[in-house]
């Protein structure tokens, strides 16, 4: 994608539903139900003429990496969301293996397994990339599969007051601008003094996206039922060091 697209998000976004349409970028969300008939194969039952029948069905991961097979020439990108919040043994099952570099499709350990269902050789093509998000201010996953550790290459996205200064400055919006900036800069101190040692700050520090509004009406609505509700979790889950002070900074919080 082109570097000028990557900055603008309206030439962003209608990249990308091109190459959704053209079946080059697939996207899922992991949670806690989902499981390996619906990521990879299963039978599922459909309705026929008034009586159910069963037929197998290609999950997510198997439609990319077909579509990897059909389209070699291109990289196909599968996107997982909240990638921490599935099972992954569950979900990936003997495949959490195949998705290794050098046991890819036509390389040196290149590894095929039988598909359960559809007794089908499979292996996971060259060309297809994965992208798994997680937040690591997320208390409620106590941790990352250690074999999906050994798989992924970890990137951390930082909250970025850069961010926030662009959204305002592409939208015009110079009313909300100062108010978005100091307040982020309130929260980021506020939090930065209260920590408990065990945690990062950049891990749980409130997301840019939290500071981009519309309007003052809009920006003040986050703060009140967005960004204050999550602070006072951060203090009750003992993220921040324990004191009736830190409650009230909180609660004094405005713009």
């Amino acid at each position: 994608i082109d570097r000028m697209v990557l900055h603008d998000r309206k030439k962003l976004m209608k990249r990308y539903k091109e190459l959704v349409n053209k079946e080059q970028i697939f996207f899922t969300t992991f949670h806690q139900s989902m499981d390996y008939e619906e990521f990879v194969e299963g039978i599922k039952p459909k309705t026929e003429n008034g009586s159910i029948i069963y037929e197998l069905e290609d999950g997510i991961f198997k439609k990319a990496c077909k579509s990897a097979e059909s389209n070699q020439q291109n990289k196909i990108v599968l996107i997982i969301d909240e990638i921490n919040r599935g099972n992954i043994s569950k979900i990936f099952g003997e495949l959490i293996t195949l998705l290794e570099t050098d046991k890819r499709k036509g390389k040196e350990n290149e590894i095929e397994a039988i598909l359960p269902y559809s007794k089908e050789k499979f292996s996971v093509p060259d060309n297809l990339y994965i992208i798994g998000t997680m937040n690591t201010a997320d208390r409620s996953i106590g941790y990352v599969d250690y074999a999906l550790r050994r798989r992924f290459a970890f990137i951390t996205i930082k909250a970025d007051i850069s961010a926030i200064e662009k959204y305002y400055n592409d939208n015009k919006n110079s009313d909300c601008k100062d108010n978005a900036i100091s307040l982020f800069e309130k929260i980021e101190k506020l939090i930065k003094e209260n920590i408990n040692e065990e945690f990062e700050a950049d891990d749980i520090m409130i997301g840019h996206s939290y500071f981009m509004a519309q309007n003052s009406e809009e920006l003040q609505n986050k703060l009140d039922y967005e960004i204050k509700p999550l602070l006072l979790e951060y203090l009750k889950d003992g993220i921040f060091k324990l004191n009736d002070n830190i409650k009230n900074k909180i609660n004094d919080l405005k713009l």
